[in-house]
């Protein structure tokens, strides 16, 4: 293991301030560190510093549900040495253990482990009970995406499916057209960020940037500043169009990003558009 084995106190001191006292996913203050592996997993406790990640309350208690990954947390802590208890082990079969000890398949399945029915394993775990022997989707190193229905159209193998809808009995429900999200912005791309000015989208990845960034709240219709949660840099999906404005600014969209066309009062895709088009980026 060529670990230092440390006491309580030892460990979320040395867990902090390998973190900066920081959330590793939010960059919000810390306020537990967390073990990647259980504990009660290791005959020594496993308080080692590689077995630790700085987290916020909210990533803590998606941590321990197992909602996030064992190994998004190593990454986004930069944890390249990765520790387990002596009686697990990877294989042909086992890609790698989640918090509790379960293993997960290179199939996607994630099995039941020796600690699984424990009381305080079942307590905590009880929502991803339904998950086990079937293909196992923490959060892993993307955002989280959005569920779809079981009869949504154009879902793909790849989509969340919500299959209990029951939730949304006797609630208001707004139905909107998801339009294309993922990739309408290049790499180069400027960001206004809170403290280092300007940046290219392309530089916050490289740069795996934790700052605060200039964003609009959807819900209060404000500009504000929130940290950025994760980075991915993917592969174009198709052309890009600089689109001028009257006022003279541009745009510059992938190609099957779908915007307003006021006279014909439906969506077209940019790479659709005429010269002379009027258009919104939404209704």
């Amino acid at each position: 293991m060529n670990q230092t084995l440390l006491n309580r106190t030892e460990f979320k001191e040395s867990v902090f301030k390998r973190d900066n006292h920081k959330c590793v996913i939010c960059g919000k203050p810390a306020v537990d560190a967390h073990h990647i592996i259980d504990r009660s997993l290791f005959d020594d406790g496993g308080y080692y510093l590689d077995n630790g990640v700085s987290l916020c309350f909210e990533h803590h208690m998606l941590a321990e549900e197992t909602e996030i990954s064992c190994e998004f947390l190593r990454s986004h802590a930069k944890i390249k040495n990765i520790l387990y208890p002596s009686d697990l082990s990877l294989n042909e079969f086992v890609m790698d253990y989640d918090k509790w000890g379960n293993p997960i398949l290179k199939d996607g399945r994630r099995l039941k482990g020796y600690i699984f029915r424990n009381a305080n394993v079942q307590k905590i775990i009880q929502s991803r009970l339904k998950d086990f022997d079937k293909p196992y989707d923490p959060i892993v190193d993307k955002y989280p995406r959005t569920y779809h229905f079981p009869f949504s159209p154009g879902t793909t193998s790849d989509d969340r499916i919500a299959k209990n809808t029951n939730i949304l009995y006797k609630r208001p429900v707004i139905i909107t057209e998801k339009l294309d999200g993922e990739n309408c912005l290049d790499a180069d791309t400027l960001i206004i960020t809170e403290f280092d000015g300007k940046k290219t989208i392309k530089w916050l990845c490289e740069n795996e940037y934790k700052g605060r960034v200039l964003t609009y709240n959807v819900n209060t219709e404000l500009e504000e500043f929130q940290y950025v949660m994760n980075w991915s840099i993917l592969d174009n999906i198709g052309d890009w169009y600089e689109l001028e404005l009257e006022d003279g600014k541009t745009l510059i969209l992938t190609g099957n990003h779908r915007v307003w066309l006021v006279d014909l009062q439906c969506y077209r895709k940019v790479n659709d558009l005429k010269e002379g088009d009027d258009f919104l980026l939404k209704r």
